[in-house]
Parts: structure tokens; C-alpha cells; sequence
């Protein structure tokens, strides 16, 4: 084993695609790597080559990137797919909110297909990962405004008309969520 060499995951090489944009390859493991002094380019010197070519060819499995030749090598390009994945790279950042309550519940509630379980399971993920309280099967709850981060999951998700956000200033169990919350 080569001590120092990192090895590439199939998040670094989207976080790389998304933050500049086209990444170069190396075009073989045995053509000698290109060194260019921009920060676009990876230095693929403190990679392992045959972990890069795994994880790529992974990625174009997914549907996530595109390969095309060019003068300098191969191109790596993000595709909507990929642009899609980094959304969701992107949700896993957000961080919930609590703060200062202005006596509003927001409420999520949906009805996806069962064809989709994937995009429901990440829907709720989601949801609680955010915070919000499970009230009913297809029905969630919170204090905070998460407009924007819902409507961004549904776009991202492609499942903008499964899901809807209601504002409510009166619940029947709203004493029960001040408590669930620690609003009080």
C-alpha cells in the first residue's frame, strides 16, 4: 500500500463537479498525469488511479456524469442527474431551526405513490431530520418555517405535486406540540 495516497469517493468527485464545474481525468494509469495550475483541476497525484476509475464508472452507471474526450484528456461532466444528487448532498447540510416561535404550525402532508417509496422514504428522512413531528402517517409538523427547504426537496425529489405546506395559526393538539416542542 502507498502511504500518503487518499482514497476518492463518489461525494468528493460531486462536491469537486459542483463546486467548478468540468473536471479533468487522467486519460490512463499509465499516461503521466496533467498538472495544471488551476484550482479546477484535482491534483490526481494524491489519488489512487484505479479507486478514481471505480468511482467514475459508478457515477456514469447512475447517471450522475458524463465522460468526453477532449485535446487535454477526458472531461468529467455533472448531468442533471448528477446536479440532482448534489441537491440532495446539498439537503443534508441544512440544519433545523429553532429560535423565537411566532405562534404558527407548518405542516407537510403528502401522497406519493407507492412506485415512488424511494423519494417518500427520502421525503421523511428528511422531515426528521429537520425536526419536524409525525402527527399522521403523511402528515408532519413544525413550529418553523422550512418553506424553502421543502419546496427545494420537492423539486429535487421531482415530486412537486405529491406534496403540499399549509401555515396554520390553530391546531386541535396544539397544546400537546408546544409541549413535543419545548415551546413553552
Amino acid at each position: 500500500m502507498v502511504v500518503g495516497k487518499r482514497l476518492v469517493t463518489m461525494k468528493g468527485v460531486l462536491s469537486w463537479l459542483d463546486a467548478v464545474g468540468d473536471v479533468m481525468l487522467p486519460m490512463s494509469r499509465k499516461q503521466v498525469y496533467r498538472q495544471l495550475n488551476n484550482p479546477k483541476f484535482p491534483d490526481w497525484e494524491d489519488y489512487f488511479p484505479s479507486r478514481v476509475e471505480r468511482v467514475v464508472k459508478r457515477m456514469e452507471k447512475k447517471g450522475w456524469v458524463a465522460r468526453r474526450q477532449v485535446a487535454e484528456g477526458t472531461k468529467l461532466i455533472l448531468t442533471d442527474e448528477g446536479k440532482k444528487a448534489v441537491g440532495l448532498e446539498n439537503l443534508e447540510n441544512f440544519e433545523p431551526k429553532r429560535g423565537e416561535w411566532d405562534g404558527k404550525w407548518r405542516i407537510v402532508f403528502f401522497d406519493i405513490d407507492e412506485s415512488k417509496r424511494k423519494k417518500r422514504n427520502l421525503l421523511r428522512k428528511y422531515l426528521k431530520l429537520w425536526g419536524f413531528w409525525q402527527i399522521q402517517k403523511s402528515v408532519w409538523v413544525d413550529p418553523f418555517d422550512y418553506e424553502k427547504e421543502v419546496k427545494y426537496l420537492r423539486e429535487v425529489l421531482e415530486i412537486e405535486n405529491e406534496i403540499r405546506w399549509v401555515v396554520a395559526e390553530d391546531m386541535e393538539n396544539g397544546e400537546e406540540l408546544i409541549k413535543i416542542f419545548r415551546l413553552e
